[in-house]
């Protein structure tokens, strides 16, 4: 009799412990359940705030542009022309990011140095030209009536040499107009300067736009400074246009 009521008690124990188990089984799917459906619910949430207008992307395409194209800018100013060729070799996209900031930028002036340059050698006879930092070439693709040699840290056409302007393949005295168009933008652009009088021949002309900051630092010494280091280096100035302000 107490045999059968131990076997009793085990049974009955046995069957407890497979409900409590069932029971446990039971609570933790239902709890699984939970994180999943909030897993998911979470998902659809961040799927639905995860869409981006067209607009707005754009708006923050254009800030990380306009960000590096700031800091390519900075590049080329703070280095030599050595190392921002060097530069530029290694990653040329920077200077496609560069030039179409730039042609952004040129947009909302009221006035393009190059185009002055460009109305200017278009009355004049055929001439040999340099255009030293040349971008996309706009003087040799206008000025078709003069022998325009094009040199810039990349090419991206035929007519443009890649080369450090402080040192173009040209041969001594062969120009007769060096331009200079927002182009003096290395540490030592002073050796710019001196490539420029190797290239041209007697009485031969030095045309430079830049932009007045540019002659801001006590380095240059401001605008007289500049001049100054220009007559020094072979140069008469013979005619200053303040084209904007």
């Amino acid at each position: 009799m107490q045999n059968n009521l131990q076997k009793l008690k085990l049974l009955l124990k046995g069957m407890k412990s497979k409900k409590q188990a069932s029971e446990k089984a039971e609570k933790s799917n239902e709890k699984k359940k939970g994180k999943l459906h909030r897993s998911l619910k979470a998902k659809v949430v961040i799927s639905k705030t995860g869409e981006i207008s067209n607009g707005f992307l754009a708006q923050l395409q254009n800030k990380v542009k306009g960000s590096k194209f700031r800091w390519i800018n900075e590049q080329l100013y703070t280095q030599s022309g050595e190392d921002s060729l060097r530069m530029i070799k290694e990653d040329e996209s920077l200077f496609d990011v560069y030039h179409q900031g730039f042609r952004e930028q040129v947009t909302r002036w009221p006035l393009v140095p190059v185009d002055v340059f460009i109305s200017v050698l278009k009355k004049l006879p055929k001439k040999e030209v340099g255009d030293f930092g040349c971008g996309d070439g706009k003087i040799y693709k206008e000025c078709k009536n003069h022998v325009v040699h094009s040199f810039d840290l990349v090419s991206k056409e035929d007519f443009i040499t890649a080369c450090d302007i402080a040192n173009v393949p040209l041969a001594d005295k062969s120009l007769d107009i060096a331009v200079y168009c927002l182009a003096l933008m290395g540490t030592n652009w002073s050796e710019f300067i001196v490539e420029s009088n190797r290239c041209l021949k007697l009485n031969g002309q030095l045309w430079i736009a830049e932009v007045r900051s540019r002659f801001e630092s006590s380095e240059i010494g401001g605008e007289k400074g500049f001049i100054s280091t220009i007559e020094k280096l072979g140069f008469r100035l013979i005619r200053k246009v303040r084209f904007i302000g």
